[in-house]
């Protein structure tokens, strides 16, 4: 008798299949015909369909042919397809996009990964939740902003900060981060060019910050900005 691959019919809406041993034998076929069966008379939810994995040998042929019941379906293999999986659709996101940003749209979507994609909808890459866990935990490098080339637009969206003066859409290209606690003095020994610097509302701070090349200075405590210091910070192109 020839077999042929059966199909599975598509017309239901969770198809599950019931299938015995690999080489079956009379019990592994009747044991998938008859509690498929059974499921079908008690549960209305999904679709229950009796299948095999080989074909079957004379005995069950007969038997089958005897009591006039068809052949289960015939599968090749029972190894996991992408149509098997159930997976939930996610909005792509642009990589450009903060890791604030992107923590927030995971909580509030339950998932814990994002594509990234380009401006056409490629996809470029994945953000997962383990990698936003892993890059606030590198704290001892001082140099990751600008390693990862963030954009300033980032880094005021994550302080919730007010931009004074300068580019938001820039990239933050060299340097590094650091906090400016010692007096002016002091700090003209570690700050270097196009560093970013977190500093309070001390002006002789600030100055000194900008005289050594600052790239970008965050001053807390809701502290203003004077007009010197704005005006200098233009001036360098801040």
């Amino acid at each position: 008798m020839a077999e042929k691959k059966s199909k599975i019919p598509h017309n239901t809406e969770r198809p599950v299949l019931i299938t015995g041993h690999k080489n079956p034998d009379t019990d592994s076929i009747c044991a998938a015909i008859s509690y498929s069966r059974l499921k079908n008379k008690i549960n209305n939810t999904d679709r229950y369909i009796p299948c095999r994995a080989g074909n079957p040998n004379a005995e069950t042929s007969f038997v089958l042919e005897h009591f006039k019941v068809d052949a289960p379906l015939l599968l090749d293999n029972v190894k996991t397809q992408v149509s098997d999986i159930a997976y939930r659709k996610t909005p792509g996101v642009s990589k450009n996009m903060s890791l604030k940003q992107a923590y927030q749209m995971m909580r509030d979507g339950h998932v814990v990964t994002l594509p990234a994609v380009n401006q056409n909808g490629i996809l470029e890459g994945l953000i997962t939740m383990s990698d936003i866990a892993k890059s606030y935990m590198n704290v001892y490098d001082s140099a990751i902003i600008s390693t990862a080339e963030t954009p300033f637009k980032n880094i005021l969206e994550t302080l919730e900060a007010t931009l004074i003066t300068g580019d938001a859409n820039r990239n933050c290209q060299d340097g590094k981060v650091l906090i400016a606690a010692a007096n002016p003095e002091m700090m003209n020994y570690y700050i270097e060019p196009h560093d970013i610097v977190i500093l309070g509302n001390r002006a002789e701070s600030q100055l000194s910050a900008l005289d050594n090349g600052a790239d970008c200075i965050i001053i807390c405590e809701g502290a203003n900005a004077s007009p010197t210091i704005k005006a200098l910070a233009e001036q360098n192109g801040m």
